[in-house]
């Protein structure tokens, strides 16, 4: 009989953060989870970095999807496909923020830095440019196979180029908390050979 892992059952909130200014950024390095000195939480080395911003809490937890397109070749004999192959993917990654600020507005809409003045108290609605703005992801949450033997276990998202490919509003409601949702479409990285879209980590980690 099939034995279940209740260990690799992951539950918790994902933690995001972005870069703060145009462009993507260089992620700071991860440590190594090397005994018995183990390294203390990414989140940590982000909160740390200058170019990175939390964007605070979320609403509806943060989902991560990869969708490839594929076509099929049929032939008469089979009367189905005779082989599926793949034509494109898109990968990306929708949360709802839950702290309404400016500077999160900014990043729901996809406009540039400069539009945030005054301090961060004014955003200018300026026209959107040609391109997209792009900038750099990451999401900090759990990962599988929590014990006492290998203690705490963290999962890592990079995204190294993402675009905010949906529009959105948000309500100013009697009765809700406002929301801000976002939705960001990763782009391959051409200078990052084998992790185009970035990487999944799984660290052990300082409890």
């Amino acid at each position: 009989m099939p034995t279940v892992n209740t260990r690799n059952i992951m539950v918790g909130a994902g933690h995001l953060y972005i870069t703060k200014s145009d462009g993507t950024a260089a992620l700071p390095a991860a440590p190594a989870a090397v005994a018995p000195a183990l390294p203390a939480s990414y989140k940590n080395a982000l909160d740390a970095d200058v170019a990175w911003r939390y964007v605070g809490a979320t609403n509806g937890g943060v989902e991560v999807t990869m969708s490839p397109d594929t076509a099929d070749v049929e032939v008469d004999q089979l009367k189905d496909a005779a082989l599926v192959f793949n034509t494109g993917q898109t990968m990306t990654v929708g949360t709802e923020l839950a702290e309404p600020t400016l500077a999160n507005l900014l990043v729901a809409w996809g406009m540039r830095s400069t539009d945030l003045v005054g301090g961060g108290d004014t955003l200018n609605l300026s026209s959107l440019q040609d391109n997209l703005v792009e900038r750099s992801i990451a999401v900090v949450g759990n990962a599988p196979n929590q014990t006492v033997t290998t203690g705490k276990r963290e999962r890592v998202y990079y995204g190294r180029r993402v675009v905010n490919v949906d529009g959105g509003g948000h309500t100013l409601s009697r009765t809700d908390n406002t929301t801000l949702p976002v939705s960001f479409r990763l782009l391959p990285d051409t200078a990052q050979a084998g992790s185009e879209y970035g990487t999944i980590v799984d660290r052990t980690i300082a409890a």
